[in-house]
């Protein structure tokens, strides 16, 4: 018996085919919604996603407008993870987007594992994105740093911090050292997602080689959208760094 290779999620989304390939094949959409991200739109094309200080490039194995969007990035040990996004119409103007992630070879469990358990929650943000802000002007912040402690005391620190610690789906929330301020819409066990008229933030803590990472993601949207972002980039990064001071907060 082989070892499983593949993680596969999916979830219903507003919006024609169409409206949701620019979300999940483009730059620009991808970084309305998931990470800071440039895409050369066609097959063998470059794609490059901005992790803080670190870049994580890949290449488009996959380009059939409005359907099918894959690309593959170099793994350890020389094997690569494939990652693919599959569209479907569904009647009533919307879509199911299917997201299947694959290692090339067996051994990779521990990895399959994480990546799978962070799927449901970027997939969230992507609903919220469609429902909310879809095809409005965006610049995406994203801020993270290092923890020494566990992923349950990192949690248990960031939330107490920002005021999230027993916050409730539909609660209103304004951090005061901080700039988060809105509504709860998705609350998980390392995940908050919070939206306001003009921005929709993510507070989220993983574990990652052996690592415990704390991670603030935030979208402006609107006119002025850049100047927001660079502003909230450097007030996140600032508290960042005075939550976790052992690590140097990153920031993209």
């Amino acid at each position: 018996m082989t070892e499983r290779r593949s993680t596969h999620h999916e979830i219903e989304v507003p919006g024609t085919p169409e409206e949701v390939w620019e979300a999940i094949a483009t730059g620009p959409g991808i970084s309305a919604w998931f990470m800071p991200t440039d895409v050369d739109g066609r097959r063998g094309g470059d794609a490059v996603f901005h992790l803080g200080a670190a870049d994580a490039a890949a290449t488009v194995t996959g380009w059939e407008p409005p359907v099918r969007f894959a690309y593959e990035e170099p793994w350890s040990e020389g094997a690569t993870l494939a990652t693919e996004f599959l569209v479907e119409a569904r009647a009533g103007g919307t879509c199911v987007v299917r997201v299947v992630s694959t290692f090339s070879e067996d051994g990779f469990g521990d990895d399959l594992e994480q990546i799978g358990s962070g799927w449901p929650a970027v997939l969230h943000n992507l609903r919220l994105y469609l429902t909310h802000f879809r095809g409005r002007k965006a610049a995406a912040v994203s801020v993270t740093a290092d923890s020494p402690a566990t992923t349950e005391a990192a949690w248990t620190e960031l939330t107490s911090a920002l005021g999230l610690g027993q916050v409730q789906v539909g609660e209103a929330v304004a951090a005061e050292a901080a700039p988060l301020e809105g509504t709860v819409e998705v609350v998980g066990p390392d995940h908050v997602f919070v939206r306001s008229d003009d921005a929709l933030a993510s507070v989220t803590v993983f574990s990652w080689d052996d690592r415990t990472v704390a991670a603030v993601r935030e979208t402006r949207f609107g006119p002025d959208a850049e100047a927001d972002a660079e502003r909230d980039r450097l007030a996140w990064t600032a508290w960042m760094e005075r939550v976790i001071p052992s690590s140097a907060a990153r920031s993209a």
